[in-house]
């Protein structure tokens, strides 16, 4: 279990949402805040809650009969760090309006691997998060982007958060709009997830930011080009498919666990025919946090908790 403050990349905003933080676990992921006397308030995420109750696609599910679960999942896996390798860089671009294509993105991929402790093989990722960063940048000038926020952690009263990818303005049929844009790396297409991922993040942002709310949503990913950088941009605004979010998250309420589950720590040495009691302990998450978090905690004490976790 990993604890992170969640913190936006860049904003161009005139006030920021409450910092949240943010707990990952090998099955989901929840953001917090703290109240004033410590206590943790917890908000299942978007994606966590889509995944637990939308039902896996057909075209999801041949595919991972055809290729047997273990080296979907693998594959999955591969897809999923990519992804967020092609994030890192593409808000870097967009934070700093430059980026470098040369030996620099072979030094980055090193870097990933090195830094996520990945086993496989990743050679082919400079050449390929080359072209996709070349796309987006191709969809920033055809769109003449204009960033408000990028990567910012949001949550939401009715009970969930999230990290949106991208929020800006942009031209779009010959108007300029406010939009959400979620990026996906894949080339094959969106999902009715992705669909409804879209409006949860819509009525997330108009929520904190009803004086500059958003009204359109995209999803976009990079195409295999060769000759021209070249993209996909759907439209997903009138997606029939967002009417299904609401109901995804009352169930999600209902049926799932609200906050994260107790984290086990195993530590120390096993010695056969004694007892295990000292080698393991089950940590109340919600009760650590309030500890950890309290006002009466001193700094050296909170420090000495963050490491623990």
């Amino acid at each position: 279990m990993q604890m992170v403050e969640a913190k936006a990349v860049y904003t161009n905003l005139p006030a920021l949402p409450p910092v949240l933080r943010r707990i990952d676990s090998s099955s989901n992921r929840f953001y917090y805040d703290v109240a004033p006397d410590g206590s943790p308030e917890f908000f299942p995420s978007v994606t966590t809650i889509i995944d637990a109750r939308a039902p896996m696609p057909f075209g999801l599910k041949k595919w991972y009969a055809d290729m047997g679960w273990d080296a979907a999942q693998e594959q999955m896996n591969r897809a999923a760090h990519y992804g967020t390798f092609m994030h890192i860089l593409i808000s870097e671009f967009l934070t700093k309006g430059q980026i470098t294509l040369d030996h620099e993105i072979d030094i980055r991929v090193k870097s990933y691997r090195e830094e996520e402790n990945l086993d496989f093989d990743n050679k082919w990722w400079a050449d390929s998060i080359r072209k996709d960063v070349l796309a987006f940048a191709q969809m920033c000038n055809e769109k003449n982007i204009k960033i408000l926020a990028i990567e910012i952690p949001l949550k939401s009263r009715k009970g969930f958060a999230g990290t949106i990818d991208l929020v800006c303005e942009l031209e779009f049929a010959k108007k300029t709009v406010r939009a959400i844009i979620d990026m996906k790396s894949g080339k094959k297409g969106f999902y009715e997830t992705h669909e409804i991922q879209l409006a949860a993040y819509r009525d997330m942002w108009n929520e904190n930011f009803p004086e500059l709310p958003v009204t359109m949503v995209f999803n976009w990913s990079p195409k295999d080009w060769e000759k021209t950088p070249t993209y996909t941009l759907t439209n997903q605004t009138d997606s029939e498919n967002a009417a299904k979010w609401p109901y995804y998250l009352e169930m999600y309420k209902r049926f799932e666990a609200t906050k994260p589950k107790p984290w086990i720590e195993c530590r120390g040495t096993v010695f056969l025919g004694r007892e295990l009691t000292g080698n393991y302990n089950v940590v109340d998450v919600e009760e650590y946090l309030k500890a950890k978090h309290s006002p009466s905690n001193t700094a050296a004490e909170a420090l000495v908790a963050a490491d623990d976790f």
